[in-house]
């Protein structure tokens, strides 16, 4: 019996405790006001790609581009990017973030005997 007592006495008190600190009245304020900052615009609205300069790949050679984000912006993700998708005989040699900078580098190594037109790819979070 004390178990029960006990479990119906503790609602009860949060419940008196719960109404008594948010009536939810309008003549009665919760809390202090806030000084909130305006609030961030959304994150998709942030996120931006941006395209690298072309970069130039000849036959038996390596050759690569880069790209990197605006000022202030965080690096995301990045992409290598072969302009003519016909051609399928260049490989994606390396890739990766640029180190200390908000960017990303590809190499590529081509087997085609013409040069090949590339490029790299950023997606930032801009503030």
């Amino acid at each position: 019996m004390k178990p029960v007592l006990y479990a119906v006495g503790g609602a009860a008190l949060a419940t008196a405790l719960i109404i008594s600190c948010s009536d939810d009245s309008p003549t009665d304020a919760d809390a202090a006001a806030c000084e909130c900052p305006a609030a961030e615009p959304p994150v998709p609205a942030r996120v931006r790609t941006s395209r690298g300069l072309d970069g130039t790949v000849n036959a038996n050679v390596t050759g690569g581009a880069f790209a990197t984000c605006p000022a202030g912006a965080k690096f995301l993700s990045g992409a290598c990017v072969v302009d003519d998708p016909s051609v399928n005989d260049i490989q994606l040699w390396q890739f990766r973030k640029i180190a200390d900078q908000e960017g990303f580098e590809c190499t590529w190594l081509s087997h085609h005997p013409a040069p090949q037109t590339v490029h790299a790819e950023v997606t930032c979070l801009v503030p």
